[in-house]
């Protein structure tokens, strides 16, 4: 699933006070997260001014494997991959050991995810041909 854009934590939400809004009522109403998470709708103009010179990369290929990204990345702009920073491996920016300072904050439920998927299906299936590859793995339905 795309990565909503939230102050602090992607897959944390807390919830409102009153409770008397519906999940996404309080997470658009909040948060304005969902234009953030449609990216091939985000990405279109780009790929529309640069086509072929648009190079996408995935988080989730950061996760898998890092160097790999880096490397595309440098040839990307006509470098050559032959140096790697010393530290390479070291993480500069995670939020995957935070902990939320804010009370009430919590991973986002199963249900929650889906129906959040309900807003960005149509567009992650964009994004698939867009860049030409499965992104089924992103669905939480399955």
């Amino acid at each position: 699933m795309p990565t909503l854009k939230l102050v602090d934590r992607p897959d944390l939400f807390t919830p409102n006070a009153g409770g008397q809004q519906g999940f996404m009522d309080d997470f658009v109403s909040r948060y304005c997260a969902l234009a953030g998470g449609w990216y091939a709708a985000s990405l279109e103009p780009f790929r529309k001014r640069f086509g072929e010179q648009l190079l996408i990369l995935l988080h989730d290929d950061v996760d898998d494997d890092p160097r790999a990204v880096y490397d595309a990345a440098l040839v990307h702009v006509g470098a050559v991959p032959d140096f790697v920073p010393p530290d390479f491996e070291r993480v500069r920016f995670s939020h995957q050991q935070h902990v939320s300072p804010e009370p009430g904050r919590r991973p986002l439920t199963r249900d929650e995810r889906r129906e959040l998927w309900d807003y960005f299906a149509d567009d992650v299936a964009k994004l698939e041909k867009m860049i030409d590859r499965d992104l089924s793995l992103w669905d939480p339905n399955k």
